[in-house]
C-alpha cells in the first residue's frame, strides 16, 4: 500500500486530456489518435479513470 498525504490507503489516479472540444469532428486527426491511444492505455491496460475535458472547470 502506498502512503497518501500521510495516511495509508489506496491511490486514486485521474487522467484528463484537455482539448478545445470533446467532439471528435472538431479535433485534428492526431488529437483523436492521442485520445484513442490514451483511452486504450489508461483505461484498457491500467484500469485508470480517463476522460477528455475542455477546461479545469470540468474536473471533479
Amino acid at each position: 500500500m502506498e502512503e497518501v498525504f500521510g495516511e495509508d490507503g489506496p491511490l486514486l489516479y485521474l487522467i484528463r486530456e484537455t482539448k478545445s472540444t470533446t467532439e471528435p469532428d472538431g479535433l485534428r486527426g492526431t488529437e483523436n489518435l492521442k485520445i484513442h491511444c490514451g483511452e486504450r492505455h489508461f483505461v484498457g491496460a491500467l484500469g485508470v479513470n480517463y476522460r477528455v475535458i475542455t477546461s479545469a472547470d470540468d474536473l471533479p
